[in-house]
C-alpha cells in the first residue's frame, strides 16, 4: 500500500478464513517465526465478507510480523473472529506486551516507529480516516484488535 497515493480498494466477496489461511502460511515459513506459534481460531461457517482481498491480506502479514517483531522470544498470535450485527468481526491477539498507552496517541502518525534507526521500513499505518471509508473500520479497531467486515448478504433466490 503506498503512504502517498494508496490504492482504492478493489472490494469484493471474498472467504476471510481463506485470507487469514494464507496470510498465516505467507509468515510461517520465515525463521523469525521459528518461535512463534500460530493459531487460526476463525470459525468455519463465517459469511463472505465485502473487502479488498489483497489490502487486507497484506494487512494482516503486517500485523503478524509486527507481533513476531514484539516477542523477541517467541510466543503466540491468534486470529479469531465471529458473525455480529450483519459483520464479521475480526481480532488480532499476541502474547507481547502490548502498545505503551504514552504511544497509542501517535502509532498513527507518518512514519512513527519504535525501532532503531536501519531497522524496518518505517513505514506508518494508514490513517484511521482512510480506514474507516474503505472497509468501514470503527474508532478504536486498533486499541481494541477488533475489526468488524460487512458480511455479504445473500440475494434473493
Amino acid at each position: 500500500m503506498s503512504y502517498a497515493h494508496p490504492s482504492k480498494p478493489h472490494l469484493q466477496a471474498v472467504d476471510i478464513q481463506q485470507i487469514v489461511t494464507q496470510s498465516l502460511e505467507a509468515v510461517n515459513h520465515r525463521a523469525a517465526f521459528t518461535n512463534i506459534t500460530l493459531k487460526n481460531k476463525l470459525p468455519e461457517n463465517l459469511p463472505p465478507v465485502q473487502v479488498d482481498s489483497m489490502q487486507i491480506g497484506q494487512v494482516l502479514i503486517n500485523l503478524l510480523i509486527n507481533a513476531e517483531q514484539a516477542m523477541p522470544d517467541g510466543g503466540s498470535i491468534t486470529i479469531a473472529g465471529h458473525e455480529e450485527n450483519d459483520c464479521v468481526v475480526l481480532q488480532v491477539a499476541d502474547t507481547g506486551q502490548g502498545i505503551p498507552p504514552e504511544q497509542q496517541t501517535v502509532i498513527f502518525d507518518p512514519f512513527f516507529t519504535t525501532r532503531e534507526a536501519g531497522k524496518g521500513t518505517n513505514q506508518s499505518l494508514p490513517d484511521g480516516t482512510e480506514q474507516r471509508e474503505n472497509y468501514g473500520f470503527q474508532p478504536g479497531w486498533l486499541r481494541n484488535d477488533i475489526q468488524p467486515f460487512p458480511a455479504e448478504k445473500p440475494g434473493p433466490s
